[in-house]
């Protein structure tokens, strides 16, 4: 069994800047691990990163995965209209690299779009959002399993959301998870182009075929 070193949140902070241009990255249990794949990242690079010797020029070699261009395409549809539609109100929409702490668990996790109220956002000392209203997570294959459960079960921990989006990047399908009461969440599943995807967080709705402005579904995920 291949067992890896426990970072702090301030090691993992530290990495994430310096390694910026080369990937995004979440917290877990003590582990540096990209936001898109799902294995640690090997410890010997955190630890070179977090070094006095780092230099960004020798990491030209080092490859993590990174997400489709159908994937950032509805990330940056679904901003724009969030935006539009929510112009009058009072909420930000933040894409990448925007970290959330779940404070039931001590990770720290980034979800592919996070709305909150501007009038209300807090953040920790990292600078992560505490109380977002809306997480959206767009499914790719090597993310799909932990968006899906483990993210899934985290977010429902946080007392400010009202909204968890699951949007599919290969046909027109989105799944939203609605708060109902502290302790009772709906499920939404939301199947082809005409389908609207309604958020009680925004009091907004979403056609999908809209969503998916741009994308070409004749492209195979890679």
């Amino acid at each position: 069994m291949i067992t890896h070193k426990v970072y702090t949140m301030e090691d993992y902070v530290a990495f994430a800047e310096r390694m910026n241009d080369f990937g995004n990255f979440e917290w877990v249990n003590g582990e540096i691990i990209p936001v898109h794949g799902n294995e640690p990242v090997d410890d010997s690079l955190i630890d070179y990163v977090l070094s006095d010797d780092f230099d960004e020029r020798q990491l030209t070699t080092t490859r993590f995965d990174i997400p489709t261009q159908k994937h950032d395409i509805i990330i940056a549809d679904l901003i724009e209209l969030l935006v539009l539609l929510g112009k009058t109100k009072v909420f930000r929409a933040y894409g990448q690299k925007t970290a959330v702490f779940i404070a039931d668990t001590g990770n720290a996790r980034e979800p592919d779009v996070v709305v909150v109220d501007k009038t209300q956002e807090q953040r920790n000392r990292q600078h992560q959002v505490l109380n977002p209203l809306l997480l959206v997570e767009v499914l790719s294959k090597s993310t799909a399993a932990k968006d899906k459960s483990d993210k899934l079960e985290e977010y429902q921990t946080l007392e400010s959301l009202q909204d968890y989006v699951i949007i599919w990047q290969d046909t027109p399908k989105a799944v939203v998870y609605r708060k109902i009461s502290p302790s009772k969440w709906e499920q939404e599943i939301l199947i082809g182009p005409e389908a609207v995807l309604t958020l009680q967080s925004m009091a907004v709705s979403v056609p999908l075929k809209d969503l998916y402005a741009g994308v070409d579904f004749s492209e195979t995920e890679q």
